[in-house]
């Protein structure tokens, strides 16, 4: 009896050892599932200038030869900042290719869009799906889902739904699609800028027409309001010279227009 029990223990050890081996297994196959196959590698990496007469991104797909793939992201959204730093992370899960773009450059107020390409090593030949992932330093941070069936002979372009301009867009939205909204009757909630030169906007690529424009800001950004608009509500009196009014919520509704590309708001 008591060597019977032995041998239950003993075997009782054993079915545990071996299930704790099985988890272990299981855990790592899991975890590979989220890696990139080591022969896979992203290089080239490029981008250009802030370029706003992109309305809505695109993506140019083209097989080079030697298993290698140049993507082309037209509107990719960061920064606007002259670091020339942007890198790509990258996984496959359940076939999927995650390209998430990382804008290395310091967060500013303005946003912008940019071309950005860079190349593919070691794709293979076959059915594969595509999520680009914008960096979190771009305004909107779209995920772009594609697939396709990938060979030699693969250029196309994907495009992308065009957005529709927002009756109460947020300051960075108006900045980064400016041609979908010139032209357009917008609320914009904010607060009151003034004459300041201390808020975090993007001075130097913001439209200004008059000496006595003044701004309006949020979180997403900043815009100079300019000739004729209304003034829907206003913690503060709306003056320029007095500092302790800069910070008051304000909100109006105005056309935006366009100067030298740039957004304002205001009929002039």
């Amino acid at each position: 009896m008591r060597h019977y029990l032995l041998t239950v223990k003993k075997m009782n050890l054993k079915t545990i050892y071996i299930m704790i081996i099985c988890l272990l297994f299981l855990i790592s196959c899991e975890k590979d599932k989220d890696q990139v196959p080591s022969e896979i590698k992203i290089t080239d990496i490029v981008y250009s200038t802030c370029n706003d007469s992109i309305d809505y991104p695109s993506i140019r797909v083209t097989m080079m030869g030697d298993n290698q793939l140049k993507i082309i992201h037209y509107g990719a959204e960061f920064c606007c900042h002259d670091t020339g730093k942007v890198d790509i992370k990258f996984k496959k899960k359940d076939n999927v290719m995650k390209l998430r773009e990382i804008d290395l450059g310091p967060p500013t107020y303005c946003f912008c869009k940019h071309k950005l390409e860079f190349l593919i090593y070691g794709i293979k030949y076959k059915e594969q799906k595509f999520e680009i992932i914008e960096s979190e330093h771009s305004y909107n941070r779209d995920t772009l889902s594609f697939a396709l069936n990938l060979n030699n002979s693969i250029d196309t372009l994907i495009k992308f739904n065009e957005k529709n301009a927002k009756d109460r867009p947020e300051i960075g939205e108006i900045i980064s699609y400016p041609n979908i909204y010139e032209g357009k009757i917008v609320i914009i909630d904010g607060k009151f800028g003034g004459w300041s030169g201390d808020l975090l906007c993007d001075y130097n690529n913001m439209a200004h027409r008059t000496r006595s424009d003044v701004i309006i800001y949020d979180e997403t950004g900043c815009l100079y309001l300019t000739g004729n608009f209304e003034v829907l509500y206003n913690e503060k009196e709306l003056d320029p010279g007095n500092n302790d009014n800069i910070d008051a919520k304000l909100k109006v509704r105005s056309e935006v227009n366009l100067l030298d590309g740039k957004p304002i708001l205001g009929k002039f």
